[in-house]
């Protein structure tokens, strides 16, 4: 931040503060349950190959906002026994996609809100994830994984 503040005027920080580095876990744990699950490490390093990764992103963007579920924890309590072995008892909220999150956050506007859900409205989630699917097998094929 100290070297941006001279050379962009009005540079702000946004995406962390600082020493907190796990500000941004929730994203990076992404990284592994989506990337890294579906493409392991594979090496992309042709055009057409960006091309469909980037076509990928984004049908993976609508698939798991919309209409993957994802469990919270809330609390996490750590108990210990007589014998000193600690147990830890979570409590989760209830499942719901990021959309439904962000939508109960109140934050949204009705014209963004009316266009994510028109978006839900007309996608068929199994044929996204066909999609999805196609594209992956096309990725690693053309990778000669």
């Amino acid at each position: 931040m100290r070297y941006f503040e001279d050379k962009v005027k009005g540079a702000t920080l946004t995406r962390s503060r600082p020493f907190h580095k796990n500000d941004n876990r929730f994203v990076e744990q992404k990284n592994s349950s989506l990337v890294r699950a579906y493409l392991r490490h594979v090496r992309l390093d042709q055009r057409a190959q960006t091309d469909k990764l980037n076509q990928l992103y984004e049908l993976m963007g609508v698939y798991y906002n919309l209409f993957q579920p994802v469990l919270r924890q809330k609390t996490k309590l750590r108990l210990v026994d007589s014998t000193g072995k600690a147990h830890y008892y979570r409590n989760h909220d209830r499942a719901q996609t990021p959309f439904q999150r962000l939508v109960a956050t109140g934050i949204v506007d009705d014209s963004e809100r009316s266009k994510w859900q028109s978006l839900y409205d007309r996608t068929n989630p199994i044929a996204l994830k066909q999609q999805i699917d196609d594209l992956l097998h096309a990725l690693l094929v053309s990778s000669k994984y």
